[in-house]
């Protein structure tokens, strides 16, 4: 994954997630979420079909169509995790840097 759009909507998806305390979500759950930052509603819809395909997300919608739900897979939320801990592991050195 190295579009830059595809990474923000991973961690969208991700975020919404943990708040909704549930696994399906729905593309416009993430293009409302998106809206007002230079993403359209294409753009979301194409990267959660590439992250569909990389198997971070598990799509499920009619053949030949967008996906019309999806559930943040294994690898995906291992993905998520990982980035917000190196986040915080930066951080946090960067604060360990100031004090000394």
């Amino acid at each position: 994954m190295t579009d830059i759009r595809d990474q923000r909507v991973l961690r969208i998806a991700c975020e919404l997630s943990l708040a909704k305390d549930s696994d399906v979500l729905t593309p416009s759950d993430v293009v409302s979420h998106v809206e007002g930052s230079g993403m359209s509603e294409k753009q979301v819809l194409d990267s959660i079909r590439i992250l569909d395909e990389e198997g971070l997300l598990a799509g499920s919608g009619a053949l030949g169509t967008y996906v019309s739900h999806f559930r943040i897979s294994g690898p995906g939320f291992e993905l998520f995790c990982r980035d917000q801990l190196e986040g915080l592991r930066f951080n946090c050195s960067g604060d360990r840097k100031r004090d000394t």
